[in-house]
Parts: C-alpha cells; structure tokens; sequence
C-alpha cells in the first residue's frame, strides 16, 4: 500500500506552486506550471519511494525559471541532496539554445541516477504533452524529440531497457516521430 506524502513533501508541494505561481505551460490552455511540475513528481513517485527524489521532481525547474530563486536557497528549503540533484538538470539559459542543450546533455551523461530519473520524467510529461500539442497543431518538434532521445539513451545506458521511464519515454518518442 503507497504512503501518504510525508511532511517535508507537502512543504515542498506547496513551495513549487508558490515559486511558479504566475507561469504557465506553452498551450492554448494557459494551463498553471505547477501542473507539469506534480506530473513529473507523480512519475517519479511511481518508480520510487525515494521522497528526496520526489522533492527534486517537483522542484526540478526552480533553480532555472524562478530567478530570485537560487542554489542556496534550495538547499535551505530542501536539503542538498535534493539541491543537487536539480542542479543536475538545470539548463543555463545564459547559453544560446544549441549550446544549452548539448550542455545539458553532457552534465545529465556525468551526473547521478537520480538526476537520470527526474529528467527522464521529465521529458516525459514534456513528450506526453507534445503530442497532445502535435496532434492539434503539426508544430515542428525535431529539435525537442532529439533531446528526448538523447535523455532516452542516457536512461538506457544508465537505468537499463527495462526501467520504466526509459520504456514509457521510449513509447512516447516513437509517437511522436
């Protein structure tokens, strides 16, 4: 029987949705951020119980999107395992986007399991959203699929074919293509 999320989860739920408060998803919804960020963490916790890991999924965009919101600042509200964990799948946007990417791909390639895990969830929830995107609007999404695949292989490389992100990623990535 699955646990209900512990204290230091809800604190953190409650943190992600006060840090991206006025941000929205790239639809024609204008669906609330916080939405992506509970689908990554409910992706996550359906591989494991680690709530650390949980914690990073739900703030795995904070260190890039929320700009007043720093390193240290994670580490305060959530420890520094979770701190560097985002800071593994944390993109520099101060980089041109080919270079931001390729960085991205190289630091997540070096960086632990549990950065490999968020990210595959990541881009997950990200490719699951792209088709609904896709399947409404025949928008170019090359550049965003091979970003995936390359997360894709870093999983399979790193987690094994048969992980369950790693399948599920690899299942969205074919219909997508």
């Amino acid at each position: 029987m699955k646990m209900l999320p512990s204290d230091k989860v809800l604190k953190t739920i409650n943190l992600a949705a006060h840090l991206h408060r006025d941000q929205y998803r790239k639809d024609a919804n204008k669906t609330p951020y916080i939405s992506h960020l509970f689908a990554v963490s409910s992706f996550v916790s359906s591989f494991t119980d680690d709530e650390e890991i949980i914690m990073a999924a739900l703030m795995h965009d904070a260190l890039e999107d929320v700009p007043e919101y720093e390193y240290e600042d994670l580490v305060r509200d959530c420890g520094t395992r979770v701190a560097d964990i985002v800071r593994g799948v944390t993109e520099n946007k101060s980089f041109p986007y080919t270079e931001r990417k390729k960085q991205y791909i190289e630091n997540l390639r070096n960086g632990t399991e549990d950065c490999i895990i968020v990210s595959l969830a990541d881009k997950l929830h990200n490719a699951k959203s792209l088709l609904d995107i896709h399947d409404n609007h025949g928008m170019n999404i090359s550049a965003q699929i091979s970003l995936y695949t390359e997360v894709l292989n870093i999983g399979k490389e790193r987690l094994g074919t048969d992980n369950a992100l790693v399948t599920n990623l690899g299942q969205a990535i074919k219909k997508l293509l």
